[in-house]
């Protein structure tokens, strides 16, 4: 499973924007056209995928912006993790 592309030929492309990497992306992994290297797929519909994953028990989503740029090392508000809510039970 692939998510991000950082560098094609040598060429870093942290200051492109995450819809042009991963279009980048997309053309490489359909050139391979191997079956066992999968694109990850976005998610439209946010706030139904979230409760799936809540219901699933699962970690929780990071969800990030189309037009952020890869920044290492440094946390934005471009990509965050949403967790889901955690329950207290009475003792």
């Amino acid at each position: 499973m692939v998510f991000d592309l950082l560098y094609h030929h040598f060429r870093p492309l942290l200051s492109e924007r995450l819809h042009e990497r991963r279009a980048q992306l997309a053309q490489l992994v359909e050139a391979l056209g191997h079956p066992q290297v999968v694109l990850s797929e976005g998610v439209g519909a946010g706030r139904e995928f979230f409760r799936q994953v809540c219901a699933l028990g699962l970690e929780g989503v990071v969800a990030k912006r189309l037009d952020s740029r890869y920044q290492p090392g440094r946390r934005t508000r471009a990509w965050i993790k949403i967790k889901p809510p955690r329950s207290v039970h009475p003792a």
